[in-house]
Order: structure tokens, then C-alpha cells, then sequence
């Protein structure tokens, strides 16, 4: 895992095909959708019957727990996508499959876990790169087990980070497992950007697939995310896209927009703060350096935790005695 950072600013030769800077000029917006799939032999027709007719093309797929070996891979190809694999012949309830559009540039690194499967790739779009994670931790494993070593990870990638995948740990639970994972994420500005049941039972609602970000000047982008319930598997689909501000108000049929405005998530901002490492404030001696580095770790976390919304003028609420058109008066 060495080297990592370069190869996210390292992107020449990705860029030097004719036919990749078209598509980069061309992507305007990133699809990316997780599914535990639980079994590829069983499930991925009824997959490829959902994908088809989902309204848009995603960039990149994410399919957890395939359970088939590195001999089978052929038989699982996705016209249009290329294939990215982490398979366990040793263990049936595994495995990670990651597509991504042919067109787009990226580069596959090599992470070794013993609590998850991990696939970690660098993405390049012309308005954005980022590191793509994805993962699935077996549940058979000791979460704090998990921890400890998804920080080895977090140590060598810096920049742009997005991790999707199937963590087994249910974020909708108030105890110190779920606690502990979400502070530790925090610790990293990674937001948590979808906290929806994934996986309801009879007897159960959870959120069990996760989607995290931490993207530089987040307030230039829009950030969303969706769960589809389509009966695939146990587990419901999640979407997560990202693109510029201006990209959605292009595309709402003609409504004009009003300027861009910022909120504040002070449930995440909470979980922010609480996970700070204050270690090198207490370490420092001077003090005007050590008050600028906690306005620094501050103001870090308020921007993670800052969201952007607009509105549109035919969106607004009209006062009581106000109708819609003159006529109507």
C-alpha cells in the first residue's frame, strides 16, 4: 500500500487516451450503487432486470457477499463496465465485485484485510478524483478487530474518500459498537450521508450498508443518497451520486433557482467534534498555536458537516390569500 497518495495525483497516463478526456468532459454526474447481492448464482439475473430498468446508468456497481470463487468471474460480465474482484475460495459467504464504466480512468490498489473484503480504487472525473472503498466486513469478525485495521487504511489514503458497502454494523443503534464506528469515521471527516434502514426484516429494521464521504470543498457540490427497495436480496439497493452545484439546477426543466444555502448537520457536527484527536493541541506550547489549531479542527469539522440546498421560485409556498395565477383571483 505504499505509494498510495500519488496514485490519485498521478493520473497522466490514465489521461493520455483521447477517448478517456472525451468521457471525462462528458460525466457530469457520479452514480454510484451498492447491492448485497447474497450469491451471484442466485441473484444476478433478478439484478440485471433491476439494473436495467433503473432510470439512470450508474458509473460504478458495487455487488457484496457474491459468494463465487475467482474462476466464475467470466461469468459474471457487465457489457460497457470493467471488473474489479476480491474472491474467497475458502469461505462461501464472501466476496466483492466492483464494476466500473470502461470509460472512465481508475487504478485498483492493493489492500489486505482480515475482517472484510476491500476493493480500494482512485477515480478520475474532469470536475472531480477520489478514492472509491469498498467493503464488506465479515460479521463472523470482532468489530473493534475491524477498526483497528480500516485505521491502518485511513493512515495511507489522504484527499478525496467514499466508502460504500456492507459493514454489518447497524448505525441506527445507539450502543458503543455503532458508537465507536461512527467517531472513528468522524475522526477522519468522513460524513455519514445515508442513515435509512437497508435491510428490514419481520422482526427487524437496520442499517446495515453504509455510505461515507469526506470531499474538499463540499459546499461546491451536491451530495445525494437513496435507498431502493427492489426485493434483490435481503438487503435493499443504496445509491449515492455526487456532482456540481450547478449541475441539478441545469436540470430541473427551466425553473429558475434561487442562490445556493448552506446548513448545518449537528448531529454529525456532534459526532464530529467528539472524535477529534486533540493529542497535538495538548502537545503544543505555544498557545497562540495551539488556540489556531483547534479553530483548525473546528472549522474542519463544521465544513464536513455543512450541507447545500436551493430552492426553486415555483417551489415556494404561497401565502394564504395568494393563488396561483391572476385568473384564478
Amino acid at each position: 500500500m505504499s505509494s498510495i497518495n500519488s496514485n490519485l495525483n498521478c493520473s497522466t497516463n490514465a489521461l493520455s487516451n483521447a477517448q478517456n478526456i472525451h468521457s471525462l468532459s462528458i460525466v457530469k454526474e457520479v452514480k454510484i450503487i451498492h447491492q448485497n447481492i447474497r450469491s451471484m448464482r442466485t441473484n444476478f439475473d433478478v439484478f440485471l432486470i433491476n439494473l436495467s430498468q433503473l432510470m439512470f446508468k450508474p458509473t460504478v456497481i458495487v455487488l457484496t457477499e457474491i459468494w463465487i470463487s475467482e474462476s466464475e468471474l467470466s461469468l459474471y460480465k457487465i457489457s460497457g463496465f470493467k471488473m474489479f474482484a476480491k474472491c474467497t475460495d475458502y469461505s462461501r459467504a464472501k466476496g466483492l465485485l466492483v464494476y466500473v464504466l470502461e470509460e472512465i480512468p481508475c487504478n485498483s490498489i492493493s489492500v489486505t484485510l482480515s475482517s472484510a473484503d476491500c476493493v480500494l480504487l482512485t477515480l478520475h472525473f474532469g470536475f472531480i478524483n477520489f478514492y472509491l472503498l469498498c467493503l464488506y466486513r465479515h460479521h463472523v469478525i470482532q468489530p473493534n478487530h475491524f477498526l483497528n485495521e480500516i485505521q491502518g487504511v485511513f493512515h495511507k489514503v489522504s484527499g478525496n474518500l467514499v466508502i460504500v458497502g456492507d459493514i454489518n454494523i447497524n448505525i441506527l443503534d445507539n450502543n458503543q459498537v455503532s458508537n465507536d464506528y461512527i467517531n472513528l469515521m468522524c475522526s477522519q471527516g468522513l460524513q455519514c450521508l445515508l442513515k435509512l434502514p437497508t435491510r428490514i426484516t419481520r422482526s427487524s429494521s437496520t442499517c446495515l450498508d453504509h455510505v461515507f464521504a469526506r470531499i474538499a470543498n463540499m459546499y461546491k457540490f451536491q451530495l445525494l443518497t437513496e435507498v431502493l427497495h427492489l426485493d434483490i436480496s435481503d438487503h435493499s439497493m443504496t445509491v449515492f451520486s455526487i456532482a456540481p452545484v450547478h449541475y441539478h439546477s441545469q436540470n430541473r426543466g427551466g425553473c429558475e433557482s434561487e442562490p445556493l444555502k448552506y446548513g448545518i448537520n449537528y448531529n454529525y457536527l456532534k459526532h464530529c467534534v467528539a472524535g477529534v484527536d486533540w493529542t497535538v493541541v495538548f502537545n503544543e506550547n505555544n498557545a497562540s498555536k495551539a488556540f489556531e489549531l483547534i479553530i483548525e479542527k473546528l472549522t474542519s469539522c463544521l465544513e464536513f458537516s455543512r450541507f447545500s440546498y436551493s430552492t426553486t421560485k415555483d417551489s415556494k409556498k404561497l401565502k394564504p390569500w395568494m393563488t396561483n395565477s391572476p385568473s384564478s383571483a
